[in-house]
């Protein structure tokens, strides 16, 4: 089964990839306080049409360049106030 992830994607600036920002809760060993860690992931885009503060997820695949790693199977577009 391949790793799917789910975040927001932070840029689409490059033809065919975006990054995507991935969020995570992490808890202190000793002091057991919570708090959000984030990665960042280059994911492949075929279709192009993802646009930045998208919510994307994204599913591991074979290496496609030296930092893709994954691809975009789901964006919902960003909703503007």
């Amino acid at each position: 089964m391949r790793r799917r992830l789910k975040g927001i994607a932070v840029s689409a600036a490059k033809e065919h990839t975006v990054r995507v920002r991935v969020a995570s809760v992490a808890q202190h060993p000793k002091y057991k306080k919570r708090f959000m860690t984030y990665k960042d992931f280059l994911a492949h885009d075929e279709t192009n049409s993802t646009g930045a503060r998208a919510t994307v997820v994204i599913e591991e695949t074979r290496p496609i360049s030296r930092r893709k790693r994954f691809r975009v199977v789901y964006a919902a577009v960003a909703k503007t106030t």
